[in-house]
């Protein structure tokens, strides 16, 4: 048998599934700009490093030598003490002079074609800038990206941590968001299975803003009183249908009492069948009444009516109780003044 999950559980799940896609789509987009942006920095403080060095380069004997001067011995220092490594290359490719780190950086005539690279050392990853210095080598400066890499992996543990949290969060606030939500679905259930005939009172009584939720408890109620409206009007209609079926069964019941309570006349036995027979004409037309009533709260065709006076009706009933009305010593009387007509049938 397939397992049925309920509607909160699925509105929970697929908006945790919809939030962790973004959280990883938000994540990738965060980690990838901002690797972008570390990178693209540590490019710009290398040009502007490279710059500041290329000014202090002087050709002795064709070769790059740096200038023996205070602002080199301070920007050497300066550059000492941020890491980095400097070192100046002949035409050749053979390492001049350099200051730094600069034992970690393999020389390598190849790096010239490249104006900045990454490579690996034993230290870590270390990016290079290879300016050229016009026909007698070339400047190459070195930075680590050890800096940027703890930054992104900061960042990612960062991401790691958060990212689950917001979803677990996110599981529990959702599936209590969900079953708050369908608490009204679930009152209309246990009200739907309480209700019977006898209990048709019952509402949801429920103060809910205007939305679809709302929209479903108000019309539940409004069925539930069209509901209870309709069975009254359906007990009303039998209690009127025994009462009209009451009315002539009595009357044939009087007449036959009267009949047998003592001898007659063959005469008196015929009057009295031709009662019944009128009674049961009486009884046969309202059932047929009846049946054109449920017809037309059912909404089936209806047969064709007739227009009669109502003093035709009225005689019908005073015919229908005469029996009656003599057995108890009442005498009925009729006075119509106005006769108007009526569509319907007798």
């Amino acid at each position: 048998m397939k397992k049925i999950v309920p509607i909160r559980i699925k509105l929970t799940l697929w908006y945790v599934l919809f939030l962790g896609v973004i959280l990883l789509a938000f994540s990738v987009s965060i980690y990838t700009i901002l690797s972008a942006q570390l990178h693209s920095e540590a490019d710009s403080s290398l040009r502007i490093v490279s710059s500041q060095l290329l000014a202090n380069i002087a050709i002795v004997q064709d070769y790059p030598l740096f200038k023996r001067t205070v602002e080199m011995e301070s920007l050497t220092n300066r550059l000492l003490a941020e890491g980095f490594a400097v070192r100046l290359m002949d035409s050749s490719g053979d390492i001049v002079e350099g200051f730094g780190p600069f034992g970690i950086l393999k020389a390598s005539i190849e790096l010239a074609d490249r104006e900045f690279a990454s490579i690996s050392t034993s230290v870590g990853v270390w990016r290079i800038f290879t300016l050229q210095i016009g026909q007698w080598g070339w400047l190459q400066v070195g930075e680590s990206l050890s800096s940027v890499r703890v930054a992104l992996f900061r960042l990612s543990r960062l991401m790691m941590l958060i990212g689950p949290t917001i979803i677990i969060l996110a599981l529990l606030g959702g599936f209590y968001m969900a079953k708050k939500s369908l608490e009204p679905v679930e009152r209309i259930t246990l009200l739907a299975e309480e209700i019977s005939v006898e209990k048709l009172d019952k509402r949801l009584n429920l103060t809910l803003p205007n939305d679809e939720l709302g929209h479903l408890a108000s019309t539940f109620d409004g069925m539930l009183a069209r509901l209870e409206e309709s069975v009254k009007k359906q007990r009303q209609f039998t209690s009127d249908a025994a009462h009209e079926l009451r009315t002539p069964l009595t009357a044939i019941r009087s007449i036959v009492d009267v009949t047998l309570h003592r001898d007659r006349e063959s005469d008196e036995y015929v009057n009295a069948l031709v009662q019944i027979e009128n009674e049961i004409e009486r009884l046969t037309s309202i059932i047929d009444d009846l049946l054109i009533i449920t017809r037309l709260e059912n909404n089936f065709p209806k047969g064709d009516f007739e227009i009669f006076p109502v003093s035709v009706m009225i005689d019908d009933v005073l015919d229908t109780n005469k029996v009656l009305a003599e057995e108890k010593n009442i005498e009925i009387t009729k006075d119509c003044p106005y006769d108007p007509e009526i569509a319907g049938k007798r």
